[in-house]
């Protein structure tokens, strides 16, 4: 059986450990598709590139 699955992509997050402007359009963007499509799975994407941030690009995601 075909699973759809989608991949977001990670984007350095801002110091204070919000989300940069292009990961707000990513995650609005993962809105439609969830609406439109159905996946099944979501894949976040992104680690700790910013360490002022104290949490990763897909932690930050998951929370929006």
């Amino acid at each position: 059986m075909e699973k759809l699955v989608v991949i977001i992509l990670g984007n350095r997050l801002n110091d204070d450990g919000s989300i940069s402007k292009i990961q707000e359009q990513r995650l609005l963007l993962a809105l439609e598709i969830e609406e439109k499509f159905k996946p099944d799975y979501f894949i976040l994407s992104g680690g700790l590139a910013n360490p002022k941030a104290k949490k990763t690009e897909a932690d930050a995601m998951y929370e929006y």
